[in-house]
């Protein structure tokens, strides 16, 4: 009788550490696809930006399906031709620059949410460079989008079962270094879903 009620109760704590793990991710997502955009200055080149934007989303929110998909290497073949059409890289600000590395982010990190863990976080980490101006730092005017890459990194994590307390600290440093040049609404939101996050790291 001991031994059935053990096992009811590891089976309740999974349930609803999966329940809770599983809200995290919905929520993170929601952010993400807030934050996580190019701003596009130009009418001109807006509807190739508005289709590598799209597809992002589109793979985020249907990413289990997509991967089973018949759209699948299409997708990725897709993402990889646009890097390589967007991968002129020059040493100046400018909002054509700006625009370039977004695109390359955006790619990248569409293949990193279709990819097996193994190589998501290869990616994710390519997503990221795209977006220095040095290194750990991104560039200017970038800041809100390097966060959509951090918390989609958290997403992984908590989705692997391996969120670390030092990992959220780290996200949490990088909200408070670039404090003034992130949204309002967009560092409640994410202070918020921290403090969320931190009931189940290891």
């Amino acid at each position: 009788m001991k031994r059935i009620a053990i096992v009811i109760l590891l089976l309740l704590t999974c349930k609803f550490g999966y329940g809770v793990n599983e809200e995290l991710v919905q929520e993170c997502q929601s952010i993400i696809i807030k934050v996580f955009d190019i701003h596009e200055f130009n009418p001109i080149h807006q509807p190739v930006t508005d289709s590598i934007q799209n597809r992002f989303q589109d793979i985020f929110r249907e990413r289990d399906n997509s991967r089973l998909s018949n759209t699948y290497n299409q997708h990725i073949e897709t993402a990889f031709s646009d890097i390589y059409k967007n991968g002129i890289g020059e040493y100046e600000d400018s909002d054509d620059i700006r625009r370039m590395k977004m695109r390359r982010a955006s790619c990248f990190a569409s293949i990193a949410l279709l990819s097996d863990y193994d190589k998501a976080y290869t990616f994710l980490d390519y997503a990221k460079f795209s977006l220095h101006e040095s290194h750990g730092k991104p560039e200017a005017e970038l800041e809100d989008q390097y966060l959509g890459l951090l918390l989609m990194e958290i997403v992984f994590l908590i989705e692997e079962d391996y969120l670390s307390a030092g990992y959220v600290t780290a996200v949490e440093e990088y909200l408070l270094e670039n404090k003034q040049k992130i949204a309002t609404d967009i560092l409640l939101d994410t202070t918020d879903f921290l403090k969320k996050c931190k009931s189940i790291t290891k």
